[in-house]
């Protein structure tokens, strides 16, 4: 609708300049009372670490290699398997058939020396594969948490001077026990260790002291049977010749 008194022409002009003016006011306003609510703000985007990534990935590969590793030693070898002279006698836990042939083609075994109960599925399972192999077997069962007792640790190294039974695998169950102790004699008796490095060597196995502590006590008092012709090098675990 024109303004009274005037032309269409001159209200349109003048509506426009009113409202041109309205809106620089409100612009002013604006620039003198900014809005104080805060904005949305996304958080920030973290950095990406190459190094952490890659340490990441290098350990979960050498965890599983080592999972690998171990999965192929237990498919080959017996657990607690260690070298107590080589050529000579070695020590595991319990066997399983299959390792026998490893055992065999790797370290040469020709002789079980078994001082855990042989009724039992498991070890006749082994000794009908030893058998089988040719191997010669000594059953010479200790009853478990109890000392070893003389006649077994004389059968024991009367076994290891014959050479034709060399080399020999010595082993009970968990190989840390039984099998302790008579590693343990024979440190005593042919390498020239003291009672303290023996017993060292047999709780480096996972000896459990308390159910065995009689078969602690045992080597803590060993006495060789005879005195043992020691070098330099049979002092520190190695036969004089």
């Amino acid at each position: 609708m024109p303004l009274i008194g005037l032309s269409p022409g001159w209200s349109a002009r003048i509506l426009m300049r009113r409202a041109a003016c309205r809106a620089r006011h409100l612009r002013m306003i604006d620039s003198e009372h900014p809005a104080t609510d805060p904005q949305p703000t996304l958080p920030p985007v973290p950095r990406r670490n190459p190094r952490r990534r890659t340490a990441v990935l290098v350990a979960l590969l050498m965890i599983g290699a080592a999972s690998y590793a171990g999965y192929q030693l237990s498919a080959r070898y017996p657990r607690r398997l260690a070298t107590v002279r080589d050529g000579v006698l070695y020590r595991s836990a319990q066997p399983k058939p299959r390792h026998l042939k490893t055992l065999v083609k790797d370290f040469g075994i020709k002789t079980l020396f078994i001082v855990r109960d042989v009724g039992g599925e498991t070890v006749q399972n082994e000794i009908a594969e030893a058998r089988r192999l040719g191997l010669r077997v000594i059953e010479a069962p200790v009853v478990s948490r109890q000392p070893v007792p003389p006649e077994r640790i004389r059968e024991f190294f009367d076994c290891l001077d014959d050479p034709a039974n060399l080399p020999v695998l010595v082993h009970c169950s968990a190989g840390r026990h039984r099998t302790g102790v008579l590693c343990a004699a024979y440190r005593i008796e042919r390498d020239g260790w003291s009672n303290d490095r023996a017993v060292e060597e047999l709780l480096s196995f996972g000896f459990d002291v308390e159910p065995h502590r009689l078969l602690l006590d045992q080597v803590r008092a060993y006495r060789p049977r005879a005195p043992a012709a020691v070098s330099s090098s049979g002092a520190n675990g190695e036969m004089s010749d």
